[in-house]
């Protein structure tokens, strides 16, 4: 199942993320942590969203994404 959607990073303490609309998380029809597969820059990442409750998903932006993402800005 393909899913897409435009994201604000935001950061909690030193890590940043993005809030995954409620309506694509409940495409996936479950709970818990999601594992996923997505791109940036048509770069491949493997990642798990991280539940935080009502259908609420946080995906963190680690080292490898931040990399993938600083040829498009920075995040400050």
């Amino acid at each position: 199942m393909s899913q897409k959607f435009l994201a604000i990073i935001h950061k909690a303490g030193i890590n940043p993320y993005v809030d995954v609309p409620a309506n694509i998380i409940k495409k996936f029809g479950i709970g818990g942590y999601i594992p996923i597969k997505g791109k940036i820059n048509d770069k491949k990442f493997i990642q798990a969203l991280v539940p935080l409750g009502n259908f609420r998903h946080r995906l963190y932006i680690n080292t490898y994404m931040r990399q993938l993402q600083k040829s498009m800005s920075e995040i400050k």
